[in-house]
Order: C-alpha cells, then sequence, then structure tokens
C-alpha cells in the first residue's frame, strides 16, 4: 500500500484528462506551520520596531541604536 502512495504522491493522476496533484497531508501542516511562523516572526519585528519607533519620538534615545540594527537588517 505505502507503493501506491508513494506513486500516486509522485506522478499525480488523469482524471478527464486533467493532471490531479496529490499531496500528503502531513507536507501541506508542515508548509502552513512553516508559513505561520514566518508570519508571526515578520509581525513581533514590526512591533518591535513600532515600539521602538514611538520610544525614540518620545525622546528615548537609547533605543535608536537598536531601531536602527532592526530597520539595517
Amino acid at each position: 500500500m505505502p507503493e501506491a502512495v508513494d506513486c500516486l504522491v509522485e506522478d499525480g493522476f488523469l482524471l478527464y484528462n486533467r493532471r490531479i496533484i496529490i499531496r500528503r497531508y502531513d507536507d501541506i501542516l508542515t508548509q502552513e506551520y512553516q508559513e505561520y511562523m514566518d508570519y508571526m516572526e515578520h509581525e513581533n519585528r514590526l512591533f518591535t520596531m513600532r515600539n521602538k519607533l514611538v520610544n525614540v519620538a518620545k525622546g528615548e534615545m537609547e533605543d535608536i541604536n537598536e531601531l536602527k540594527q532592526l530597520i539595517g537588517d
């Protein structure tokens, strides 16, 4: 049975002259989780930049170097 699954995942199959692509559910979940983690990383970076920018705008200059590093990355 695993050989049939591997064959379908690798080759897909034809249905009414259309190629149907088969993907493993675990592969889809792994890809979605990685995309979510990338999104969360970018969101956290943006919130950090925003908070440091607000602090700098208020005159708290100790965050300016960290802000420059975040913007430069």
